[in-house]
């Protein structure tokens, strides 16, 4: 599964396009995350997402470089450069090292169920696998190829 789908992706401030996007930006070290629904221009409940976001790193015992409005700001240059209206936009803040870290930002896959999918419901899958501190949103890469794998 391709993790940047849009033609560009964001990394500290500056505008990428997404085939030189590599899964080591969020692999490599400790990743953590959010993911937000774009509607028109707008990210949905991104106070919300922030606000997760800034948790998340808290409980990890992490702080961020950023301020939430510089985080906001990177979003809407993101979504700005690229063509669309809807979608979900993933941000990640990464820490590859004490000195070394990065944030991302680009457009993920993503599939909303259609007027059939409501009438006829869907297939699912059950995957054996609990959140070891479900209110942090840490990346885990293994678990995300795991998933695949069985999909």
């Amino acid at each position: 599964m391709k993790e940047c789908v849009q033609p560009y992706y964001l990394k500290d401030g500056n505008i990428y396009d997404c085939g030189s996007f590599h899964t080591g930006l969020i692999d490599e070290g400790k990743s953590i995350y959010e993911v937000a629904r774009l509607a028109g221009i707008q990210l949905l409940f991104l106070g919300d997402h922030i606000e997760r976001l800034f948790t998340s790193l808290k409980l990890e015992g992490l702080e961020s470089w950023l301020s939430k409005e510089e985080i906001i700001n990177q979003l809407d240059q993101l979504i700005r450069k690229n063509p669309v209206k809807k979608g979900n936009v993933k941000f990640v803040l990464n820490f590859r090292s004490r000195s070394r870290f990065h944030f991302l930002a680009y457009f993920v896959e993503h599939r909303y169920p259609s007027d059939e999918d409501y009438l006829n419901g869907v297939k699912v899958i059950t995957f054996p696998f609990e959140r070891p501190e479900p209110n942090k949103k840490v990346w885990r890469p293994d678990f995300r190829r795991e998933v695949a794998e069985a999909i």
